[in-house]
């Protein structure tokens, strides 16, 4: 290390750990996402890792016709972003989700899988979850007449 005036140099024959080399090496799309990882709270690591263990295991099982690829995830993602503004959805904003890409046809599917579906039963699964969400949405006269515990259950998804 030197000095020159009011800044300090480390010297050229400094030896990097393994973790500074790695550093070194990311590019700046790297190392905004290691910035914004560790930023993160405990519960959204949580939350992340609930999404990626427990949610997108149970999606893919219930719905063998999806194939994970860059492609549908990033479908996927936009979707859920655009339409409801978070970064990771419930279970049933997943699907909906999922529901609304496959009508739209822009998602690769499994094609044995989708053979052995019925688009009857498709279409009333994707009708059900757009009446449930629908049913779900805040509504400022219902929210007046309600019961302040009802209010409250209601936002923190009690009911």
């Amino acid at each position: 290390m030197g000095i020159y005036g009011n800044y300090i140099y480390e010297s050229a024959t400094q030896t990097l750990t393994k973790e500074d080399e790695a550093f070194e090496q990311l590019s700046a799309a790297g190392v905004k996402r290691a910035v914004e990882r560790a930023l993160t709270s405990e519960a959204d690591k949580q939350a992340e890792a609930r999404f990626h263990t427990e949610t997108v295991p149970m999606f893919r099982k219930i719905n063998p016709a999806y194939v994970d690829n860059d492609h549908n995830a990033k479908l996927l993602k936009n979707q859920w972003e655009t339409t409801y503004d978070v970064t990771l959805p419930t279970y049933d904003q997943l699907e909906e989700c999922y529901f609304t890409l496959r009508t739209a046809g822009v998602l690769n599917l499994n094609k044995t899988a989708v053979e052995r579906e019925s688009a009857q039963d498709i279409a009333v699964k994707a009708d059900r979850l757009i009446a449930a969400r629908k049913d779900a949405e805040f509504d400022l006269e219902a929210a007046e007449s309600m019961s302040m515990e009802d209010l409250e259950a209601r936002c923190r998804g009690w009911k």
